[in-house]
């Protein structure tokens, strides 16, 4: 699922940490009180600012982690991209380790 952020911030309501939440709330069809807090898988306030104010004809940015089972990516440049997968199981022995 990839959800376009338009004007984020602009308005001083919205920030990408709530986007984010609301993201993984609806692919994982709960409700975002249904999910843990986002700050123990990463720093919010830090996410908000990198995100904050649209980067017009800069350079894109990108950070990607983990949220609750869900890899989420963040794009920002002139357009900002929130982007959630569900993240597939992992086998026991699978954490990117070859068992021979």
């Amino acid at each position: 699922m990839t959800i376009m952020v338009p004007d984020i911030n602009t308005d001083g309501e919205s920030a990408v940490s709530e986007t984010v939440i609301e993201a993984v709330a609806e692919t994982a069809n709960v409700d975002t009180t249904a999910l843990p807090p986002l700050y123990y898988y990463v720093e919010s306030d830090a996410l908000n600012k990198l995100f904050g104010r649209r980067r017009t004809g800069a350079s894109a940015i990108t950070t990607e982690f983990v949220y609750d089972g869900y890899e989420v990516r963040v794009t920002g440049g002139d357009e900002i991209t929130v982007t959630v997968e569900e993240r597939p199981e992992m086998e026991p022995g699978a954490a990117g380790i070859d068992i021979e």
